[in-house]
């Protein structure tokens, strides 16, 4: 079958087939939906501006002319190519293709234009698509919890120091005389909650890694970064955040696709540790999605942190490629 390469400089010029190949390609992630894409490609311009780069979309279509594939690029100065999305809050990257797309023949053809192509943080899944195996450059590991449909099945999958631990934060919340609150985002709510949410972000960079936010950086945190725009404007984003006594506690932020909520990113109040509010906001979001009935995995990406295996996490990877 031949194929032929066209490169868009404007993701809204393949809107149509980039919809249709997301909501059926097996490897598409959150990150890989037309919304999620087309924000952070129109406010990724710090990164250009930074990197002296640009993005670019990749596409093949087949002999009956149909896009059967697509690649999102980043085009660096130096014409270094790599998959758009190599930045923190962009968790999963993948390309884009259709049933009886030949992979390997449109990544060669890829090539042939822009020479050898760096891929970033791409899943096993996508990875598996691949016939003629890429070079490995970096493994990084993921924690997700598989919860299930039913609760008490999931927190009997926990071991009894845990399911102990859980049952201390309530009850220590109860004898303190504190009020817990949760609370999930909605439109109304939107830009406020997760502003304050980034205030939180902040706080405990500065307390856990002694990193400082300059009143710039967090008012751009706030307006311009990707990831928040995203979280304050998809219509598949989630924030969820925990109140004890109305100040916030814990938060997490992330996007839905399928049964699965994806969380780039997840701070918690070191004055209210006694509590364990990420413990409490973990706990909570399960119970939830689980009376809700969609989603059954917990994705909380990146970081190896005790508390997301003690909550049920297993490991899965995502890697950097070369082809």
């Amino acid at each position: 079958m031949a194929y032929t390469l066209t490169v868009y400089k404007n993701i809204r010029d393949i809107k149509d087939s980039w919809i249709k190949l997301s909501e059926k390609c097996p490897s598409a992630t959150p990150f890989q939906s037309y919304e999620v894409m087309e924000l952070a490609d129109r406010y990724f311009f710090p990164y250009y501006i930074k990197d002296r780069s640009h993005s670019e979309f990749a596409t093949i279509s087949s002999s009956d002319g149909n896009i059967c594939f697509i690649m999102p690029l980043t085009i660096r100065h130096d014409k270094r190519t790599e998959s758009f999305g190599n930045v923190n809050g962009f968790n999963y990257g993948s390309f884009l293709y259709s049933e009886n797309c030949d992979i390997d023949k449109c990544l060669r053809l890829l090539k042939s234009k822009y020479g050898n192509i760096h891929l970033h943080n791409f899943t096993q899944t996508t990875i598996n698509e691949i016939i003629t195996p890429p070079r490995i450059l970096n493994k990084t590991i993921n924690i997700a919890i598989k919860f299930g449909k039913d609760y008490d099945t999931y927190l009997h999958t926990l071991s009894p120091s845990v399911r102990q631990n859980i049952r201390t934060s309530y009850n220590r919340l109860k004898t303190d005389g504190y009020n817990l609150n949760i609370i999930y985002s909605s439109e109304g709510d939107k830009n406020n909650l997760i502003n304050e949410c980034i205030d939180l972000y902040c706080t405990r960079h500065l307390m856990r890694y002694g990193v400082k936010t300059s009143k710039i950086k967090k008012w751009f945190l706030k307006n311009f970064s990707f990831a928040t725009i995203i979280y304050k404007r998809a219509q598949t984003a989630l924030t969820i955040a925990v109140e004890i006594n109305g100040e916030l506690a814990a938060f997490m932020s992330g996007i839905i696709k399928d049964n699965i909520f994806v969380v780039p990113r997840l701070s918690i109040n070191d004055k209210f540790k006694r509590y364990s509010p990420g413990i409490i906001l973990i706990n909570e979001s399960i119970k939830h999605f689980i009376a809700a009935g969609q989603i059954d995995t917990l994705d909380l990406s990146r970081g190896q942190e005790q508390y997301k295996y003690s909550m049920g996490g297993e490991e899965h990877y995502t890697f950097d490629l070369e082809i």
